[in-house]
């Protein structure tokens, strides 16, 4: 605070005047003194004079004062020019240096509170063609990461004329350490099921038992967004990923696995995107192990490591069809169910009233008809054992034809070019004549999901398909005899099936490798998918931050080379004692490492704004 010198004289002007007419009673009594009038001009003009010799004498203390400094010695600092920091901006396209030469004139726009303001540049600069992209503060004692670049950078890249104060190792941490894992067939789910992970570990003495928390993005139907949703550990045999085994992961919500880009993922749960645009517009159905546990200490020094993982999933219960068609008829058999499934939690048998009553061939089915069943989530499943589990019925009609109804099924799947044959390995259906309502039994159809099986549109729906058709006998006909009066009578015989509940089921014998792989760490990410089913290429899904103090990184898109390069940093004014301010040391990548790097920091450390000058090192290197 900047101490006053005292006034040896305090009155003002209004207060001389009011003086001056006060005393007008006993001098010039005869004199009304009124506000315009001669008497009162000479008044204000006598106190306008006296305020001048005043202002005059209350300076006399600090003309004192600083003669009595120049008596100690002490001198007054001439005056000095004002200084600004500039930016110099290239023209757009601009790819070289551009070396601006001391002198360079600039200026300050008129206001109305002044006239055009010049300015000069004391020495060269380098305007460079390099722009800040970057800015990140990360603290490794907490295992923190701060993004500091939506305060200085615009989103087309630019500097903000209005730049956002911040403060360093602090905000929203953007830290995570996650392993994902995506199989788009593998994990198309939409019901409750299990997530089975096979995982091989090299022996590892030591490793800490890390708190993973393991999530999948998808649909949640409640609040009606996709979101990263728990799953729960129902088995871990490999004890916290330090040890070989199976983690059986359970999805216990009804809601899809969702097919997402990793930027869209990103981007709505608010994270850092991607750099690499490649692993960015992966579109897939991802999982991920993401650790709950700070890196920090000691427990950077025993980190899991892991060798090969592989995936097969199961669903918990039976998988209702997406969409069926009778040749171009589309089929419900999901009518009714939600009858039927009160009739079951009420009744031991349930009625027959509350099943579907589907005709898979129609009321009169006739050769190359066909019967088609469309599933996303279970035909998906290449390579796994499909059953395809029926409640039929059967409506008889047929008594008394000859020959009686043996019809013959052809089953085929669509493969991307055309429809092949599928191999049927149990049919205890016999061709959908084998009635089992009465008995609640559920006939099956068993077969290899094919690996070619491919999506096709059937009747404006696009789904994973197979099909069935009549390829030979019948299930009846129509029968023709000649009546009394030499007419013709028709008489429909046959034998239709009903399908009173359709579901379906799969599994795998062996476990599929995944079809991306993903490290995330330290706002990094690394594709490790042919490591992950290649054995002994070992890799830690987990990875420290490589600092050991806290740290400022400003990253640009081209290297800087030169110079002398110029960044001003408005940092806010904190005390410090001189020998408790922050030691700072700055850096450059080269390649190898992080190297000194010669620079003049006016700041201190970041305690006064100043400039931070530097010349661009030759062997600045791009890094992640």
């Amino acid at each position: 605070m900047i101490t006053l010198p005292p006034k040896i004289d305090k009155r003002t002007f209004s207060r001389l005047v009011e003086t001056l007419v006060s005393m007008t009673r006993h001098y010039t009594p005869e004199w009304k003194a009124e506000e315009g009038d001669a008497g009162t001009a000479l008044a204000k003009i006598h106190a306008f004079i006296t305020e001048l010799v005043i202002t005059r004498l209350n300076q006399a203390p600090r003309k004192s004062f600083i003669a009595f400094l120049d008596m100690l010695g002490i001198k007054l600092l001439p005056a000095q020019p004002s200084k600004v920091p500039i930016t110099f901006k290239l023209v757009q396209g601009t790819d070289r240096d551009i070396l601006v030469p001391p002198r360079t004139q600039a200026s300050a726009a008129k206001t109305d509170e002044h006239d055009e303001v010049p300015f000069e540049t004391e020495k060269n600069l380098l305007a460079a063609a390099s722009k800040l992209k970057e800015i990140i503060s990360v603290d490794p004692g907490t295992d923190a990461i701060y993004v500091h670049t939506p305060n200085v950078l615009a989103p087309d890249g630019s500097i903000k004329d209005q730049q956002t104060a911040f403060s360093l190792f602090t905000g929203t941490d953007q830290q995570e350490h996650s392993l994902y894992l995506a199989q788009k067939d593998l994990l198309n789910i939409k019901g409750l099921g299990e997530i089975t992970l096979k995982i091989t570990v090299p022996l590892v003495l030591g490793a800490a038992q890390l708190d993973v928390l393991w999530e999948y993005w998808g649909e949640d139907k409640e609040k009606k967004v996709d979101r990263w949703i728990t799953l729960d550990v129902k088995n871990d045999a490999t004890d916290g990923l330090r040890q070989s085994g199976e983690i059986i992961l359970y999805k216990g919500l009804e809601g899809e696995i969702r097919e997402a880009k990793l930027k869209d993922i990103f981007t709505s749960t608010g994270r850092v995107a991607i750099k690499e645009s490649v692993i960015d517009e992966m579109k897939n159905r991802w999982i991920r192990a993401r650790l709950v546990s700070r890196l920090t200490g000691t427990l950077c020094s025993k980190l899991p490591m892991l060798d090969t993982v592989f995936l097969k999933t199961a669903p918990a219960e039976p998988v209702q069809i997406d969409a069926g068609f009778f040749n171009d008829v589309p089929l419900d058999y999901t009518k009714k169910r939600q009858s039927r499934e009160k009739s079951i939690k009420s009744t031991t048998t349930p009625s027959k009233q509350a099943f579907a009553e589907v005709f898979p061939f129609g009321n009169q089915p006739k050769l190359y008809d066909a019967f088609y069943i469309g599933s996303k989530e279970v035909f998906s499943k290449k390579g796994a054992k499909i059953d395809l589990s029926f409640l039929l019925s059967i409506y008889d009609s047929s008594s008394d034809l000859t020959p009686p109804p043996d019809p013959k099924l052809a089953w085929e799947y669509w493969d991307g070019k055309g429809w092949q044959a599928l191999t049927i390995i149990k049919d205890d259906t016999f061709s959908l004549m084998n009635a089992s309502l009465d008995t609640g039994d559920m006939k099956t159809i068993q077969f290899i999901c094919p690996q070619s099986i491919a999506e096709i549109e059937v009747f404006g729906q696009k789904n994973y398909w197979i099909r069935t058709r009549i390829i030979g006998g019948d299930y009846g006909r129509e029968q023709y005899t000649l009546g009394d009066d030499n007419e013709i009578n028709v008489s429909r015989k046959f034998k239709l099936p009903v399908i009173r509940d359709l579901t379906a089921q799969y599994a795998f014998d062996e476990s599929i490798e995944l079809e991306a792989c993903l490290l995330y760490n330290n706002l990094d990410v690394e594709d490790i998918t042919i490591k992950a089913k290649t054995a002994n290429l070992t890799f830690s899904p987990y990875v420290p931050l490589p600092d050991s103090e806290k740290a400022l990184y400003l990253g640009f898109d081209k290297q800087l080379i030169g110079g002398p390069i110029c960044l001003f940093f408005a940092a806010i004014e904190l005390q410090y004692e001189e020998e408790s301010k922050p030691g700072i040391e700055w850096r450059f990548n080269d390649g190898k490492g992080w190297s000194v790097l010669d620079a003049l920091d006016e700041t201190e450390g970041f305690v006064v704004q100043g400039l931070l000058e530097l010349i661009g090192p030759s062997g600045f290197t791009a890094a992640t």
